[in-house]
């Protein structure tokens, strides 16, 4: 508990004895054992294929906070992708990033089909996801040139095996510590309710009552952010954009006005209709893998 610690605690620290800690010192914190422990519990991605696709799509956002010790004065305020743990004499902003969610997943069965009628980015996903010469060959059991549901089952079996093995997580004291502090609700901007609230929050945290808000009153304001990923499957970016060659079909190169890997109908030169046709995903723009596709 950071208000709570005594002079004989505060001492271990400052190894200089300036009475201060410093960037060098402030690192043993890390050292120190902890009073408190954070649990992230992420999604099982291989649930939904058992039927239990609730748990499978279960937002990080719901969290579940429990204390050895009651205190009335806490609370959490979830996002999406993680929340805000708010108490007396502590800030924690928890982020979460999950590689193994459903989105990522439906990328990868788009672009794992796109694959098996591609030879040149079959390739480069051999080589990105590290498989053997012949690992499409036993994906598309049928060699139809298409995938199946049970053929990518298989595939994201084998590319989610390693799920629960490849979490990183990374402690900071946060570089807006004011800000935090005043966005109760973690939605990442003040509101004007907020902004309105600033006196009863300046009272909150001025404890002695003096008018002013002194260092030892300051809550500890950190973040936490958590990524469970691999490195196989950060091959492409979180926008679905695959890191493909440097080397573009012609033609692509040429209508991408605007250099933005994507074509969208006002620079296709073709007629709608080979629009349309290209257009995979028919999401209104054709991507370098879908002018692989049409190169082959």
């Amino acid at each position: 508990q950071w208000m709570g610690w005594s002079d004989a605690q505060w001492q271990a620290i400052d190894l200089n004895h300036d009475q201060a800690v410093d960037q060098q010192e402030l690192q043993q914190l890390a050292n120190i054992p902890p009073q408190a422990h954070v649990y992230l519990s992420w999604p099982d991605s291989l649930l939904a294929e058992t039927g239990d696709s609730a748990s499978a799509g279960a937002p990080i956002g719901t969290v579940q906070v429990h204390g050895l010790l009651a205190d009335p004065t806490a609370m959490w305020h979830d996002r999406l992708e993680g929340g805000i743990l708010m108490c007396g004499d502590c800030s924690l902003s928890v982020t979460a990033l999950d590689g193994f969610s459903d989105r990522s997943k439906h990328l990868w069965r788009q672009q794992l089909a796109q694959a098996l009628q591609n030879p040149q980015f079959k390739a480069f996903l051999v080589s990105r996801l590290e498989l053997q010469p012949d690992a499409f060959d036993v994906l598309d059991e049928d060699q139809d040139q298409q995938l199946s549901d049970a053929e990518f089952a298989r595939a994201w079996q084998w590319l989610s095996v390693r799920q629960s093995a490849r979490v990183m997580s990374q402690w900071m004291l946060s570089s807006q510590p004011a800000f935090q502090l005043l966005d109760s609700n973690a939605d990442q901007r003040l509101s004007q309710a907020e902004i309105e609230q600033l006196t009863t929050r300046f009272s909150q945290l001025d404890r002695d009552g003096d008018g002013a808000i002194a260092p030892n009153e300051l809550p500890l304001v950190v973040s936490l952010t958590a990524n469970r990923s691999d490195r196989r499957l950060a091959a492409t970016s979180v926008n679905g954009k695959v890191s493909e060659p440097a080397v573009d079909p012609d033609w692509f190169s040429a209508m991408d006005a605007n250099r933005d890997a994507n074509i969208s109908r006002g620079e296709f030169l073709g007629e709608p209709s080979d629009f349309e046709r290209l257009d995979v995903d028919h999401d209104g723009l054709l991507s370098r893998a879908e002018g692989f596709a049409a190169n082959r």
